[in-house]
């Protein structure tokens, strides 16, 4: 078969989608010696192909998005007589032959949830072509089955046989040093993601406000991640706190560096309010880290009992979880010894295999 893919969103960076997508990629390469891939990006992506039967089709940068979706990649996909069309970025181009499958990856629905803490621009493209975009698709491909059940409840009309979930895979070398003591670790926490109103960072911000005020306790607290929508918010916020002095922002750092901080922090913090997946969940546990986050989320699909949970809406909840590790006779190994549990669960050839078998029509026992 003749398969293209819109690996356009690869050019904003390493963060979730992105990541998600090389992932699947890397994977697909090395599994399919037989069907051909075409692959629609823009000039300057760095994406490397190692697979003879895979090619690239260049779309320019200066062409807008939705033009480039509907108009450009639509004559490609007739002109290079592909089967199958994957739409890595909630939105399928629609003016395609019927006989060409559609996927449509939809990785959350915060357009419909909180449209708020998006840019205006995405918001209206997703508001109007991601619901035609996935009554349009053979499969809506999601990313736990927390969403997939928040996109039959907020799309009732569409068939649940339609959406499939295939998850994100744990992170690949990744591994414990050998001289590796967890009585070692330091006492400050750590968040990482990019700072946009959905991470919630000013909730956990408040937490440690009030362990200061009511305990007398500075807690030290990493933060890594870029600026994201609305970050302003955030940083004027802690820009003026109490705590600020304690808070320290790392920005964009190496896998090295990021793996350093995820062994050497007390624990790992992700009060995120809403979620897709959660793939530093997975980093953090694969390192052997406490994991603080978010109850009534994907979170909890994802970490099982291998977490601590809080209401993210709520800072007393979130300061009672921080002060509870700090207490002596907390049992750090309560939680850590269900990691490897957990992390078994998610793989990235395991997820591209799932992803072929839907390409290629077969019947697979996972989506019965």
């Amino acid at each position: 078969m003749r398969i293209g893919i819109d690996i356009r969103i690869l050019s904003a960076g390493f963060s979730g989608i992105p990541n998600y997508l090389r992932n699947i990629l890397d994977n697909l390469q090395t599994i399919d010696s037989t069907n051909s891939y075409f692959l629609f990006e823009y000039a300057g992506c760095d994406y490397h192909l190692f697979n003879e039967k895979w090619s690239k089709i260049t779309v320019r940068k200066n062409v807008h998005a939705i033009v480039a979706t509907q108009l450009f990649i639509p004559s490609q996909i007739k002109k290079l007589r592909l089967d199958v069309f994957l739409a890595s970025d909630y939105v399928a181009p629609l003016l395609v032959p019927k006989e060409v499958k559609v996927f449509t990856f939809v990785y959350d629905l915060t357009f419909v949830h909180y449209p708020e803490t998006m840019d205006w621009k995405r918001l209206l493209v997703s508001k109007l072509f991601t619901p035609l975009s996935m009554t349009r698709s053979k499969y809506v491909i999601t990313i736990s089955d927390f969403i997939k059940n928040d996109i039959l409840r907020s799309f009732p009309k569409l068939s649940p046989g339609k959406i499939k979930v295939i998850s994100c895979g744990a992170p690949h070398r990744w591994e414990l040093p050998s001289k590796y003591d967890s009585q070692n670790r330091d006492e400050y926490l750590l968040f990482v993601g990019n700072l946009e109103p959905r991470k919630n960072l000013i909730n956990l911000v408040k937490a440690l406000e009030l362990i200061k005020s009511g305990n007398g306790k500075d807690i030290s607290l990493h933060v890594v991640g870029l600026n994201g929508w609305k970050y302003q918010r955030t940083n004027e916020y802690i820009r003026k706190s109490s705590v600020r002095e304690t808070i320290v922002f790392k920005g964009f750092i190496s896998e090295k560096e990021l793996q350093k901080e995820y062994l050497y922090c007390k624990a790992f913090l992700f009060p995120s309010i809403y979620e897709g997946f959660g793939i530093p969940v997975l980093e953090a546990l694969s390192l052997d880290c406490m994991v603080l986050t978010s109850k009534g989320s994907v979170m909890q699909e994802i970490a099982q009992d291998a977490a601590l949970y809080f209401d993210p809406q709520s800072p007393n909840s979130i300061s009672e979880a921080i002060m509870s590790i700090y207490n002596s006779d907390f049992d750090r190994n309560k939680y850590t010894k269900n990691k490897e549990k957990v992390i078994s669960k998610f793989s990235w050839k395991n997820a591209a295999k799932d992803l072929l078998c839907l390409i290629n029509d077969e019947r697979s026992t996972k989506f019965d």
